[in-house]
């Protein structure tokens, strides 16, 4: 009986810990929730009933995400990306050799150098396996002529996440040169849920999961680049504080209990 109230608590105390942390990632980007999965424990009956199997509580076996779409929200800059559909973005972290890194997450920005990141200095992978980058500044001329220097004034992404680049300057006679600056590839696996998390939601691959088929957006099962928007969590907080209600009455009631058993072995003592 003891093991059975024990095996309760412990489970109700890991979903509670699940459950905190969907609820502290609501806010988070690209975020997707995760729901704790448990086992049945089986015992044997004893040696008259030695061929049954009677229930001896439960236990945690894993955290198990949900990668369901969650909505939409309009930011206003052209380089935040949301895909609509299947695909995750490809973002190669610096001075991580050859890893990459998977996510729904499309807060990206323009560092110094032109190349197109996200919040933590993550490189955006492009269709030909290469960090996407915008120059800031471009010179058209072969001599080198400062005067000819062009400058970046806007970039526009298409639904295909192909990424055209505006420079504006004394060449262009303030028109504008439109330069595209390569394609934005999109990963698309066969079970998301095994990914392996690395936090602020980018994932890796591992054994059970494979290699990812890359393509670029509107392709085959591939879904679309929105740019100028961001995909939210999945998370449903009503939903969670629910969840989060019932787990905490789980483990009240399985402390309860411990206590009352420990209470009745005192009084045979």
């Amino acid at each position: 009986m003891l093991a059975i109230i024990r095996s309760g608590i412990a489970a109700a105390n890991k979903e509670i810990g699940v459950i905190s942390n969907n609820i502290a990632n609501a806010s988070t980007n690209g975020f997707k929730r995760s729901s704790a999965q448990f086992q049945d424990i089986y015992g044997i009956a004893g040696e008259k009933r030695a061929a049954a199997q009677v229930g001896m509580g439960t236990v945690f076996d894993a955290s198990r995400r949900n990668h369901s779409q969650g909505a939409f929200k309009t930011s206003g800059s052209e380089l935040d990306l949301a895909v609509a559909g299947e695909g995750m973005f490809i973002v190669a972290p610096p001075n991580a050799g050859n890893e990459l890194r998977y996510t729904r997450d499309g807060s990206m920005r323009l560092d110094e150098n032109g190349f197109i990141v996200n919040n933590e200095g993550h490189f955006l992978i492009g269709l030909d396996g290469d960090p996407l980058r915008l120059p800031l500044r471009r010179n058209p001329t072969e001599d080198g002529d400062v005067a000819a220097e062009e400058l970046l004034t806007s970039v526009t992404i298409g639904v295909d996440g192909q990424i055209n680049a505006t420079y504006a300057g004394g060449m262009t006679g303030g028109t504008g040169a439109v330069i595209n600056r390569g394609q934005i590839a999109l990963a698309r696996f066969q079970n998301e849920a095994d990914l392996t998390s690395k936090g602020n939601g980018q994932f890796i691959i591992n054994a059970k999961t494979g290699l990812p088929a890359v393509g670029a957006a509107g392709q085959g099962d591939f879904g679309d680049v929105l740019s100028g928007n961001l995909e939210v969590s999945n998370v449903k907080i009503n939903d969670e504080l629910t969840s989060m209600i019932r787990a905490q009455q789980a483990y009240s009631a399985s402390s309860r209990m411990l206590q009352a058993d420990s209470d009745i072995v005192k009084k045979f003592l």
